[in-house]
């Protein structure tokens, strides 16, 4: 924005009044200026609201602003309240210009369509629409926060397309039908809403959402239900959605109708205020596979506050004839959607076994070591406690544990015991160790970690932990991680994990070596320590 003056009016305004009100009260003062000097064809209620909205706000500010609208084309004045709304490059509050940029190109929207999005918010999907279409299509949204709704509203007016309604009211009540195209973006992580009447699925009656379903679902069922045929739709959804237990019916009975033409992974820290990463599903008809995009690296700028997604690459790789693809019945046996996931490869291994099968999964003990803030001890008879740090080099830094004050027995029961195998569950690299020997005194594994109690009958414990270490078992364990930001695994999905059991002298020699080949690390680890030491110790006036 070049004119200073009207940005300090704008800044301290967001300041003073937040950033919604500021939005509502610039497209009111535009609203007021088009109908004024354009003749542009006011809506009586709309602008009856936007004279009283205006008329409670600081006169200076209006007046500037006002001032800056004067002369200019209603086009324009819709092109500054989009400017306004895009703080750091944004098409509404949360997102990205480059969002709407890729939502628009992939709905391939054409002369005559209708668009429609659910949960509009303040309009600039619809807006974006119509300045960059080169024929105008037909609009119209739903929004259930009044005030949005009027800014949407005005922004239609402005652009010549008041013709075509903001319907104000829930998603879940919607009537709207016979469009051809449509986008929406719902509010992430929102809880489900509405009674028992609303939850009932408008295409498949049969389906009945609940309380433990992603409430993006809803606002895709109400959607997809007026959708014409041969029609298409854009959702933008956070990762729950595509790996929620509860939502798989929805999603394979979406996939059994072929709705769902093609699944992108965006990358993290596209959103503005949070590091949840997204997903677009492409839903068209007559689909007999889906096309699989992870645009993880798809990234113009990378800054630790966000990255700037490559619109052109992402359209490049979903053109691309080297797409991965699933078949929908493939994909019906999957309990995970997400790209990353869908496009790692996995090989089988051979005399292959569900780990739940041949071992134990124990949760353990979930606090954090904050927990243990105030009973941390330096007494030998101390209760230790191993935490995700505590593993270096595959091996458990049983000198570095950490100690606390016994309290009674109730942490008894997540002791650790020799055969026992760790795992991390909330990093990027997931790291293993083994208790190879009876622990001489009492540990405890804490937040961030699982225990794996191999049954010592079928599977030698150094030899999974081998196998989880290695290259594939690593892809194998991506592919049971799950998260909205920090990715995890729980104990349900480690069981369903397959490791391979060959015969138990196969397993006893493997392990044999691969823990004198840790014993070898473990020693120049500490003789490397030891020299280290010397030279920060290395004394330049003694003696030679």
């Amino acid at each position: 924005m070049q004119n200073k003056q009207l940005k300090i009016s704008i800044d301290e305004m967001m300041e003073r009044i937040g950033y919604n009100e500021t939005i509502s009260a610039i497209a009111s003062i535009g609203y007021n200026k088009a109908i004024e000097q354009n003749g542009l064809v006011k809506d009586s209620e709309l602008f009856a609201r936007s004279v009283e909205f205006t008329a409670a706000l600081n006169t200076d500010a209006v007046e500037t602003i006002s001032g800056f609208l004067s002369g200019k084309s209603n086009e324009d004045i819709a092109k500054f309240v989009l400017e306004c709304m895009a703080i750091d490059n944004a098409f509404s509050e949360n997102s990205p210009i480059e969002l709407c940029d890729l939502a628009i190109d992939l709905l391939k929207i054409q002369s005559g369509d209708e668009v429609c999005d659910f949960g509009c918010g303040d309009g600039a999907f619809l807006a974006n629409v119509l300045l960059n279409c080169k024929e105008k299509p037909n609009v119209l949204g739903m929004e259930a926060n009044p005030e949005f709704a009027d800014v949407a509203q005005i922004l239609l007016s402005l652009l010549e397309a008041d013709k075509n309604k903001i319907e104000t009211g829930s998603v879940i009540d919607s009537k709207l039908e016979g469009y051809s195209k449509a986008f929406t973006f719902p509010p992430l992580a929102m809880k489900m809403f509405g009674g028992s009447e609303y939850r009932t699925s408008k295409i498949c009656p049969s389906l009945t959402f609940s309380n433990r379903n992603s409430s993006e679902w809803i606002f895709i069922d109400r959607m997809l239900s007026g959708l014409m045929d041969g029609g298409r739709a854009v959702a933008f959804v956070c990762g729950r959605a595509l790996f929620c237990k509860q939502d798989k019916p929805y999603r394979d009975f979406l996939l059994e109708k072929g709705l769902i033409e093609s699944i992108v992974e965006f990358p993290s820290n596209l959103l503005f205020n949070t590091a949840i990463k997204i997903y677009a599903i492409v839903f068209s008809s007559g689909n007999n596979h889906v096309r699989l995009v992870n645009a993880d690296d798809c990234v113009l700028t990378n800054t630790k506050k966000k990255n700037v997604l490559n619109v052109d690459k992402v359209l490049g790789l979903l053109s691309s004839e080297n797409i991965s693809k699933k078949s929908n019945a493939e994909l019906e046996t999957c309990e995970n959607l997400t790209p990353s996931v869908l496009t790692l490869e996995v090989k089988k291994p051979s005399n292959a076994k569900s780990l739940g099968k041949v071992s134990e999964i124990i949760a353990g003990c979930q606090y954090t070591a904050s927990h243990f803030e105030d009973k941390f001890t330096d007494d030998e008879n101390g209760l230790c406690i191993l935490t995700p740090n505590d593993i270096q080099n595959g091996m458990i830094d049983l000198d570095g544990l950490r100690k606390i004050k016994q309290d009674g027995q109730k942490l008894d029961k997540f002791l650790l015991k020799q055969g026992d195998v760790v795992i991390t569950t909330k990093s990027s690299k997931v790291k293993t160790a083994v208790v190879d020997v009876e622990p001489e005194r009492k540990i405890i594994a804490i937040g961030g970690i699982l225990v794996i109690r191999p049954d010592s009958r079928k599977i030698n414990p150094t030899y999974l932990k081998i196998y989880l270490d290695s290259q594939n078992g690593q892809t194998a364990l991506k592919q049971v991680q799950k998260g909205l930001v920090i990715m995890t695994i729980n104990p349900r999905n480690l069981e369903s994990l397959l490791v391979p059991v060959p015969d138990m002298a196969i397993q006893d020699s493997k392990a044999e070596k691969y823990n004198e080949l840790l014993s070898t690390l473990a020693a120049y680890s500490d003789e490397m320590k030891k020299i280290e030491r010397q030279i920060s110790e290395f004394d330049l006036e003694g003696e030679e």
